[in-house]
């Protein structure tokens, strides 16, 4: 289940996000077929818990 998030951060540092606010939470329907060419799930929670600054 992969899913857009989108940062506060962008209206907060922009001034703007409306487009991108309008995907928050909405499930990426386009992914790879290959589980390989999927990003790692292991790396997809480092990058959340460690980059995004929500």
């Amino acid at each position: 289940d992969y899913h857009v998030e989108v940062s506060r951060r962008i209206k907060e540092d922009y001034g703007n996000g409306r487009d991108y606010y309008a995907l928050r939470g909405k499930q990426i329907l386009e992914i790879p077929q290959s589980v390989q060419d999927r990003p790692a799930r292991e790396y997809l929670r480092w990058h959340n818990e460690e980059v995004y600054l929500g």
